[in-house]
């Protein structure tokens, strides 16, 4: 059974969007957060590449942003994953 996790409860979605990544030749991927609480990498950030690898679905994904954007950097959307993923246990 799938179980997701936040405000995403009622997607029953495999995985949600979490941001894009940049990269050193100005490009970007995607990067998304496993919530299917059955799948061994649950929890796991993942690109779309490893969610097609993986079998799961992969989420509704917007646009990356004009590689001349300000904004052009990675950007977690907090909403979509469980603050305990955001802290630091060191």
């Amino acid at each position: 059974m799938k179980d997701p996790v936040g405000v995403h409860e009622a997607l029953w979605e495999d995985a949600v969007f979490l941001g894009w990544q940049p990269t050193p030749a100005g490009t970007a991927f995607s990067l998304y957060n496993i919530i299917l609480k059955s799948h061994p990498s649950y929890h796991s950030t993942v690109t779309e590449r490893t969610l097609r690898k993986l079998g799961l679905k992969i989420p509704p994904t917007p646009a990356p942003p004009p590689r001349d954007s300000r904004t052009f950097a990675m950007t977690i959307n907090t909403d979509t994953v469980p603050s305990s993923s955001l802290t630091s246990t060191k």
